[in-house]
């Protein structure tokens, strides 16, 4: 069986090629959000003031 299609308009593969850039830019930036949220929530339920404050920037 054959892959999915593939466009034959330039403007198309253009475009194909630049969502793919998107969505993987994307998700690293997703991912660094929920690190910094995850970090954040570990120093809040720690207590320790030093540590919010270090990670709270």
């Amino acid at each position: 069986m054959a892959g999915p299609p593939v466009a034959n308009i330039r403007s198309q593969v253009k475009r194909i090629h630049r969502s793919e850039r998107e969505r993987l830019e994307n998700r690293r930036l997703q991912g660094a959000v929920r690190t910094h949220f995850r970090r954040l929530e570990r120093a809040l339920g720690s207590g320790e003031e030093s540590a919010i404050a270090d990670e709270h920037r």
